[in-house]
């Protein structure tokens, strides 16, 4: 596990109090100073701020302040510590979570998140700073060490703006764990924070069915006119293809204002009779852009892939199997990719996990931890709509435009990206996300049936759980995708 250095907390106020007049007591203070219970030198360090000082001029001392939470850090003997461990997992109990968060607020409670999207970087994603900080391994493993000590510590748990938060009662220099119940993200908004989410219902995939697979609680599904963490959008086919309402994906698209209220917006595979429908209204591709770099994070499969070709901010970064070279890097032809004998044609099919990357080397230890694992970075893909969108290259430009390639496979006689992402805009000031995949989750073939009485029974597929891992890392803070 990774844990982050913070400035160490200043002793307990409740183990020393006063102040001390002799000799003798300026000593005793040094004296604990040496074994690391607090600092009275002024650091030099503009993130740690400045402890009191002693005034030997007249053998004085001041104590040096300490903030909320901060106080209750217990002085340990030299070979003990105040430790909580645990694992965390998605809602589902069963799979890790990676490079979560797991801290304490100093002021007890962790901040509110922003109530629409927002540029979340990693170098910042907590607020105020907390008074023990770590992130979980890629087994989903943590220890949180300097546990304050009291009858309630809040423990928080935190991916993106995935969050719970644990009270504990903590021992003086003792070691103790978070149960697996406690350790798992919240399943429903009673547990703590989910982020939102709009899922436009797809004719060929059901991303949302995903979702309930992590653990999501049926009662967070609703139709965008409930009160749940995942709204159901309806596919403009006629007779819809099994959103409960019926409230089509045209009014999200073309609101901004309502864009901005979901943290994520999945557009599952459809025919191309919706995406033309939307993407000839330059409002709707202007919106798409804007949410991006507002922060927002874009999930895109197979058909609807000119949700990502179509605006001129995202068709630089992926050149698709269409009806242009890749040298062009303005939008190509609409739903080109579709045509001919330009798609996939394999049912079944091998992709490699791309390892040239600290986040594709961190996927393939990943798949070796799920329950059932998957080994040697090689995952199945199982597709029965043998129809699908193909990808020719990444970005012509990659230092301009860079992205990263998830999974590869051998299709049609070259090694393609078949899962790519991009961080928006390019370069320092990145701060939304866009996913592609060219494969589906998982058939979505009963268009008679409403949510989610259509989706698999059963355990998930290999290339459900590579969607659920990019899930995570979606919503998570941005940074530099290598």
């Amino acid at each position: 596990m990774r844990t982050r250095a913070w400035p160490p907390s200043p002793v307990a106020s409740h183990e020393i109090s006063g102040r001390f007049r002799s000799l003798a007591g300026v000593l005793w203070v040094g004296a604990l100073i040496g074994l690391g219970s607090c600092s009275a030198a002024r650091s030099t360090d503009p993130g740690v701020e400045p402890m009191a000082t002693l005034d030997l001029r007249g053998a004085d001392l001041a104590l040096p302040p300490c903030r909320g939470l901060g106080c209750f850090v217990a002085s340990c003997p030299v070979d003990s510590e105040t430790i909580v461990i645990g694992k965390v997992t998605a809602p589902n109990g069963a799979d890790p979570i990676r490079d979560a968060l797991v801290y304490v607020p100093s002021g007890g409670v962790p901040e509110e998140f922003p109530p629409q999207v927002a540029c979340e970087v990693c170098q910042s994603p907590l607020g105020e700073r907390p008074i023990a900080l770590t992130s979980t391994d890629v087994d989903g493993t943590f220890e949180l060490r300097r546990v304050p000590v009291t009858a309630e510590t809040p423990i928080v748990i935190q991916k993106g703006r995935w969050r719970k938060v644990v009270r504990l009662p903590i021992g003086k220099c003792e070691k103790q764990g978070l149960t697996p119940e406690q350790g798992r993200l919240p399943k429903d908004r009673t547990e703590g924070t989910i982020p939102r989410m709009a899922v436009a219902v797809g004719e060929w995939d059901s991303i949302e069915c995903v979702l309930g697979h992590i653990g999501l609680a049926k009662s967070e599904f609703t139709s965008p006119l409930g009160g749940g963490a995942v709204h159901l959008y309806e596919n403009e086919k006629p007779g819809g293809v099994g959103a409960p309402g019926g409230v089509p994906v045209r009014d999200l698209l073309t609101s901004l204002p309502k864009m901005l209220d979901y943290n994520l917006i999945f557009l599952n595979c459809s025919d191309d009779e919706q995406s033309r429908g939307l993407l000839a209204d330059a409002g709707v591709k202007k919106n798409l852009a804007e949410y991006v770099t507002r922060g927002g994070r874009l999930y895109v499969t197979d058909w609807s892939y000119d949700f990502v070709q179509q605006p001129p901010e995202f068709s630089p970064f992926i050149c698709f199997n269409d009806d242009k070279p890749c040298t062009v890097t303005t939008p190509h032809g609409f739903h080109e990719a579709t045509s001919g004998f330009r798609t996939g044609t394999e049912t079944v099919f091998y992709a490699d996990v791309d390892q040239s990357t600290p986040g594709g080397r961190a996927l393939a230890a990943w798949l070796t931890k799920l329950p059932r694992p998957i080994m040697g970075g090689k995952v199945r893909i199982e597709d029965p709509v043998a129809t699908f969108v193909l990808i020719q290259q990444l970005a012509q430009d990659p230092l301009k435009y860079p992205a990263t390639a998830w999974l590869s496979a051998d299709l049609k006689m070259k090694r393609r990206p078949v899962s790519v992402s991009f961080d928006y805009p390019p370069g320092p000031s990145a701060c939304g996300r866009v996913l592609f995949s060219s494969y589906h989750t998982r058939g979505h073939d009963d268009h008679a049936v409403q949510f989610p009485a259509y989706c698999a029974k059963g355990d998930a597929l290999p290339q459900e759980h590579v969607l659920e891992y990019l899930i995570f890392e979606l919503g998570a803070c941005v940074q530099p995708p290598g």
